[in-house]
């Protein structure tokens, strides 16, 4: 689809296949291909025997592929504990504080509570 938009927009300009793309139809009307380069070195480089054992001892040492990296749900796993009547505290915690814990009661969602009351903020008018 963009290749058709592009040609057309090319025809739009005065475009004329087999001729160049210069303001007078001049320069190349064909593209250029780079050589293949089949190597690492680069375009035009002839290497030595030398460069190349150089090249295949860097290969081993330094580009080999390193170890597959774990999927992120397999590196942090989250741990799961069961619901039981003892909490997860320590011994001498527990002893410090049992006064404390029995205080607490655990009621379930949608309980409505009746021992507290709400008190509005007073909220000043230049403040909207």
């Amino acid at each position: 689809m963009a290749s058709v938009m592009m040609v057309n927009e090319m025809l739009k300009h005065g475009f004329e296949p087999g001729k160049g793309l210069g303001i007078f139809l001049q320069g190349r009307a064909y593209p250029m291909y780079p050589r293949k380069s089949f190597s690492t070195f680069g375009l035009g480089y002839k290497p030595t025997i030398e460069d190349k054992m150089k090249a295949k001892k860097h290969k081993r040492k330094v580009w080999s592929l390193t170890k597959p990296i774990p999927p992120i749900n397999k590196s942090f796993i989250k741990t799961y504990i069961e619901d039981s009547p003892e909490l997860p505290l320590p011994k001498p915690v527990l002893a410090a504080n049992k006064e404390l814990i029995n205080c607490f009661q655990f009621i379930g969602p949608n309980v409505q509570l009746n021992n507290w009351e709400a008190t509005p903020i007073p909220i000043k008018n230049e403040s909207w």
